[in-house]
């Protein structure tokens, strides 16, 4: 959940699925998806080969927050994890469904922050 702006997803290439509502639901390629600020969400490629997505945001910080956890690695470091997402505003689900997630959606960040790093996005 980010407490301080909204992001909008977008498809580019490949198959996702997008977790809002409690629910996973598949992306159109091409088709926005907006999530809003006090939403728990996450994105997950479901396809057989990598894909392409754009994200947008609305409200600043998420590039900080992406470099202050790049050199995290989970499980070891998930205490820093929460304690650096608490201090930016942002919050993982501590449910079940989301344990074995929460290695891909952090993975998922660290990677989007490399290539916007590089400018490969």
């Amino acid at each position: 959940m980010h407490v301080k702006e909204e992001e909008i997803f977008t498809v580019l290439e490949g198959q996702y699925e997008f977790y809002k509502d409690g629910i996973w639901v598949p992306m159109v390629n091409g088709r926005a998806i907006l999530s809003s600020r006090n939403t728990y969400h996450a994105f997950r490629n479901v396809g057989s080969a990598p894909g392409h997505m754009m994200l947008a945001t609305i409200g600043g910080g998420i590039d900080d927050y992406f470099r202050a956890i790049s050199g995290l690695t989970l499980p070891q470091d998930k205490e820093r994890l929460t304690e650096i997402s608490d201090h930016c505003g942002y919050h993982y689900l501590p449910s079940a469904l989301f344990r074995s997630q929460s290695l891909f959606v952090l993975k998922s960040h660290q990677d989007l922050l490399s290539r916007v790093m590089s400018h490969t996005v």
